[in-house]
């Protein structure tokens, strides 16, 4: 939420570049753990959504700007009965949608990971060259509008808990706003609950 990519994503949307919002993806799928780990634990709370589903769930509140009206969702458990794998579709009254993946499918050594988002509008889309939840570095994403147009964006991403640290450090000394307020941490609290409802966590 502090990293200047997100920030640069978000201006686009608000300056119109692909139109009135439709829909957004966003997914994270990492590989599991040893049992032993809380990550895969159902009485430290681990499982795919409380780990991982964070993120893209994160991301979608960024882009959207509200609570959905509606979630409908997927889940597979581990032996550990912790959800393993997630999808949850979202529904906004203002007719938006989004879609969140999370999971713990992938090969566990090497440990790997898929990051990836799609926001469309109904004048074109914005989707990622280079990203990765809390990655630093140049990252890249691309603008493609639907009359052919096709523009990369190129931002310098720092460390993203740095950029969490010093926006905290100057809303106490400063009297800054806090990038992450009050209220997007209870709407993304409620969303994730109502998802973990949903699953029978």
């Amino acid at each position: 939420q502090h990293s200047p990519f997100i920030e640069a994503i978000c201006d686009e949307i608000a300056a119109g570049a692909i139109g009135d919002l439709q829909y957004v993806e966003a997914k994270l799928v990492s590989s599991d753990s040893d049992v032993s780990n809380p990550r895969m634990r159902r009485e430290t709370l681990g499982g795919a959504l409380c780990d991982l589903g964070v993120y893209p769930a994160s991301f979608i509140l960024r882009i959207v700007g509200k609570e959905p009206q509606a979630i409908r969702v997927l889940s597979s458990f581990s032996d550990q009965n912790v959800d393993f794998h997630t999808q949850a579709y979202l529904e906004y009254e203002n007719g938006v949608r989004a879609s969140l993946v999370c999971g713990m499918d992938l090969v566990r050594d090497p440990w790997t990971a898929i990051d990836s988002f799609a926001i469309q509008g109904t004048k074109g889309c914005i989707e990622p060259v280079r990203f990765a939840f809390n990655a630093m570095g140049p990252l890249v994403y691309k603008v493609r509008t639907f009359n052919g147009k096709k523009e990369k964006r190129v931002v310098e991403v720092p460390n993203n808990y740095l950029l969490e640290i010093e926006q905290f450090g100057r809303a106490i000394e400063q009297g800054e706003a806090p990038r992450v307020t009050e209220e997007f941490s209870l709407a993304q609290a409620r969303t994730i609950e109502r998802i973990l409802q949903a699953i029978g966590y």
